[in-house]
């Protein structure tokens, strides 16, 4: 089987060595994309193969071994078949080449599905295999053109159950081992994996912490104490570089943003606390950019757009209570941008029957207290269900199949959630069970981030053998179906 490996191995060796055993397995591994920059891998081991830098994939830079090689552009019929992934990438080309403009996004996109699309014409793979949900621009480009030319596609997805991964062939359509419950069965808790089980009681208890792991994590590397080691380092640099009235007037420029307006001072302008004795839905905001949204999130990229829909579909004294990602700041600065514009919250807090909370607002307590959540594909989704509460998701996360999950794409959808909980919607606690069993079952664990590597007791070599099974096993599966369909 020749094979594309995409974003594969280039943070660990152990991961990066998978690509042996499927060589070891009769496999022809035709091109990799993947960097050098974590851990160095001999590629004299695969003399055959085409490398590409990932950081040079993602500016769009060709391979090095096909820089001599023309490609055609692409023709209208083309172009007019992938319209719908047009507005995905357009967003992703933001988050990749951020500042650019419209026009220049547009020739960017065209400039990659032409050598993406001549790629995959010229090495014909019979599978093309993601590390995760494609999400940057190039990546995407490779996926919307390996679909329209039904090259079949497999993607792994890390789970926030602690080291559990899921495969798809589809990001739309999720797992596909999870789309297809045994019928019939009624689990017991004991029938559910222990890892699984006990993150299942944690999220149950509202005595303990259920902020996910990975939460927990960039809230220590986001802790007060690092950032400011890292400034006094960066500080440190800038003193010590010759270029010192460049890179004093830049950071000059980038603490302005505290005294301009800002997006934190927006908020606090517009923000309420909420009344949790009424019923209200509550909305998570999704981080952004990321792959959560883009793509997972289709045309609700827009997050205005999905509390435009409920806030029309909202049943008479109601509320939307909706809370900014904590980290939304804290990673991408209080400056606006394109994902969080001027005005933003001021829209969000004018819609009828819309509160915007602080962000400090416990999103647990939230849950609690709400008659639903609603999001594009955040945690909070997923952690409703777990604790009986329906969930209306906008775009297509990992957790689609779970029993509570309502998907909507409009306001009628949302009314006729809404018109479900009005009369008396009850979530049963066995069904939920059912799916953990089941999820049990069909996710495999292993790591393929430092963010599973976090969480996992697989020792390296464990790991790669966990990995390697899976993989082969999942191969043989998307031909199979492939053939099938």
């Amino acid at each position: 089987m020749k094979l594309f490996l995409i974003n594969w191995g280039h943070e660990e060796l152990e991961t990066a060595n998978v690509a042996l055993d499927l060589i070891a397995a009769g496999h022809e591994i035709a091109y990799w994309v993947r960097s050098d920059r974590h851990v160095q891998f001999d590629r004299t081991q695969l003399p055959h193969t085409v490398f590409h830098d990932f950081f040079d994939a993602l500016v769009g830079k060709p391979a090095a071994a096909l820089r001599e090689k023309a490609w055609n552009p692409p023709g209208e019929a083309l172009i007019v078949s992938l319209a719908r992934e047009e507005n995905v990438l357009l967003t992703m080309l933001e988050r990749d080449f951020g500042g650019i403009q419209l026009q220049e996004r547009i020739y960017t996109y065209y400039d990659m599905l032409a050598y993406w699309y001549g790629v995959l014409r010229f090495f014909r793979p019979d599978v093309v295999f993601f590390r995760s949900v494609p999400h940057r621009a190039f990546e995407y480009v490779l996926y919307a053109a390996a679909k329209h030319l039904n090259i079949p596609t497999l993607l792994w997805y890390e789970t926030v159950v602690g080291d559990r991964l899921v495969a798809m062939r589809d990001y739309r359509e999720g797992p596909f081992e999870l789309a297809t419950p045994p019928a019939g069965v009624s689990a017991r808790l004991d029938d559910v994996a222990p890892d699984v089980r006990s993150y299942y009681l944690s999220q149950i208890d509202p005595k303990k912490d259920s902020t996910p792991g990975y939460m927990k994590d960039l809230h220590k590397q986001l802790s007060a104490s690092r950032v400011l080691r890292r400034k006094l380092t960066s500080a440190a640099h800038v003193i010590k570089d010759p270029r010192l009235v460049k890179n004093v007037w830049k950071n000059c420029k980038e603490m302005s943003v505290f005294v301009r307006p800002n997006l934190k001072k927006e908020h606090e302008r517009v923000q309420k606390e909420p009344d949790m004795a009424l019923p209200f839905v509550y909305v998570p905001l999704n981080y952004q950019p990321e792959c959560t949204t883009s793509p997972m999130g289709g045309i609700f990229t827009d997050q205005l757009l999905m509390l435009q829909m409920l806030s029309a579909a909202l049943p008479q004294g109601w509320k939307i209570y909706v809370k900014e990602h904590p980290t939304q700041w804290k990673l991408n600065g209080r400056a606006y941008s394109m994902f969080r514009f001027r005005g933003f919250y001021e829209t969000i807090a004018a819609l009828p029957n819309t509160v915007l909370l602080p962000i400090t607002t416990k999103s647990a307590s939230l849950i609690e207290h709400a008659k639903a959540v609603a999001t594009v594909t955040g945690t909070a989704g997923w952690e409703a269900v777990l604790r009986g509460k329906p969930a209306l998701v906008f775009g297509y996360p990992d957790y689609l199949y779970a029993p509570g999950v309502f998907l909507v794409r409009d306001a009628g959808a949302c009314q006729s959630v809404f018109q479900k909980m009005q009369n008396d919607l009850t979530l049963n606690v066995q069904d939920v069970i059912n799916y953990l069993a089941h999820f049990s079952r069909v996710s495999f664990r292993g790591y393929v981030s430092p963010l599973g590597k976090a969480v996992t007791r697989y020792t390296p070599q464990e790991n790669r053998q966990a990995l390697a099974q899976k993989l082969l096993s999942d191969l043989e599966f998307i031909i199979t179906s492939s053939h099938a369909i």
